[in-house]
């Protein structure tokens, strides 16, 4: 009996990563994020970092203080993209970064590489990438082959087109 909440727990937890595994939909407007578990490890890091910080501070010198800053904001300036399709074309959103958005009509390749990454590269602007750590990279393909038009070329680099 006393498992009980403990497996209910662990079903929540379940579902929440099973809602949090599809694009989020409303409208036109689809918005591919990182997976829960991505995020999770992320905020966990970070909350780590920063705690570790804080309990050291007193007893330690100023090297390891800035060396776990400098961790922590790393990390921070590591929290990954959302992506965000509609009608007109597709945007990269970062937390410390100016938006980057490409119209369809500029859209002038699409490259996937061996482990499902992509680069949409658009002309006159930064390449947008979508990473194995977002979302659902099935309708991610599907909905850049309908909304550009093109064919999605091999990328050369086996490894990653993504440059984290």
């Amino acid at each position: 009996m006393r498992l009980m909440p403990i497996v209910f727990g662990g079903l929540a937890a379940l579902r929440l990563v099973a809602l949090s595994s599809r694009v989020d939909a409303k409208g036109g407007r689809l918005t591919f994020s990182v997976s829960l578990p991505y995020r999770l490890v992320f905020l966990l890091g970070e909350t780590g970092l920063v705690v570790a910080l804080l309990l050291t501070w007193s007893n330690s010198t100023v090297w390891e203080r800035v060396g776990l800053f400098l961790l922590a904001v790393g990390l921070a300036l590591g929290w990954p993209s959302k992506l965000v399709m509609d009608e007109q074309g597709i945007e990269r959103i970062l937390w410390w970064k100016p938006k980057v958005r490409i119209p369809w009509k500029d859209v002038t390749s699409v490259e996937e590489n061996a482990v499902g990454e992509f680069r949409i590269c658009g002309r006159d602007q930064p390449a947008i990438d979508f990473s194995k750590f977002h979302i659902d990279p099935q309708r991610f393909r599907s909905e850049i082959l309908a909304r550009t038009k093109l064919k999605i070329s091999n990328s050369s680099d086996p490894v990653s087109i993504v440059p984290h």
